[in-house]
């Protein structure tokens, strides 16, 4: 049974490192320029102009936050949590415009708009993101290392 608690405790720490990786690394580009970040936001016409500057200088440093917290164990329930809510509402955003016709740049690891790739792949790839996330959340939640009534230790 040792084996199967090591296997377990392996699969979280590398979903832990690989999505926090993932989110540290993405906003990386987003803190250095927020200016191209806010027009990317701009481009998915979903928020009203007021909210585009607030949301494009905030939302890279609580990508980061929570990369930090998911790579070094810090408040895990919570950063698990939010994390797959992230996710769900950049593919939320994603899907949504697609539905709606527009074709845009995801902003996930690049604001460049010149960079041409179908909204589909950033889907899908996001979805992927959700899963993987949602899986992390499963397994967090059904440790009994980690008491999930407290969202933050």
């Amino acid at each position: 049974m040792a084996g199967f608690t090591i296997k377990k405790q392996t699969s979280i720490i590398v979903l832990r490192l690989f999505l926090g990786g993932i989110l540290a690394w993405a906003s990386i580009h987003k803190i250095v320029d927020p200016l191209a970040f806010a027009r990317v936001i701009q481009d998915y016409r979903l928020l009203p102009s007021p909210f585009i500057n607030p949301c494009a200088v905030i939302l890279p440093y609580l990508e980061l936050l929570l990369g930090v917290c998911l790579i070094s164990g810090l408040w895990l329930p919570g950063a698990v949590l939010l994390t797959n809510l992230l996710f769900l509402v950049f593919s939320g955003a994603l899907g949504f415009n697609m539905l709606r016709g527009l074709d845009v740049q995801c902003g996930c690891f690049s604001s460049n708009v010149s960079e041409n790739q179908a909204a589909i792949w950033y889907l899908i790839r996001n979805v992927g993101f959700v899963f993987l996330a949602g899986y992390l959340l499963v397994k967090v939640i059904k440790d009994e290392e980690y008491d999930t009534r407290k969202v933050f230790y």
